[in-house]
């Protein structure tokens, strides 16, 4: 059995065990814990905003549809480069722009 975890704030390991953010479209949204016994269930349960979740695992692939119309050839084609560069994730500090008064 799996518990939703509600409160604010919370983060994982809760007591030691995983949990981790639900999928979208969950409501509420909060966190997931990994597979627990019934008494570990019902332990968590006993204490206010956590409730039963019997979703999707955490993290599970969603099964996507492909078009009706879309021909087979055109699912496994591979996408096309993208023009334009990503941009650094840390960007470089800005430069000064007087120079220093020597002391």
């Amino acid at each position: 059995m799996r518990v939703l975890c509600t409160l604010p704030h919370c983060s994982s390991p809760i007591n030691g065990w995983v949990f981790a953010p639900s999928p979208p479209g969950v409501t509420p949204a909060g966190w997931v814990s990994e597979a627990l016994s019934p008494e570990q269930a019902a332990a968590f349960l006993a204490i206010p905003g956590y409730a039963p979740y019997f979703g999707p695992k955490p993290g599970a692939p969603e099964e996507e549809e492909a078009a009706p119309d879309a021909p087979a050839a055109a699912l496994d084609a591979a996408p096309a480069a993208v023009d334009q560069a990503d941009p650094p994730l840390n960007p470089a500090p800005a430069r000064r722009t007087r120079t220093r008064t020597p002391r």
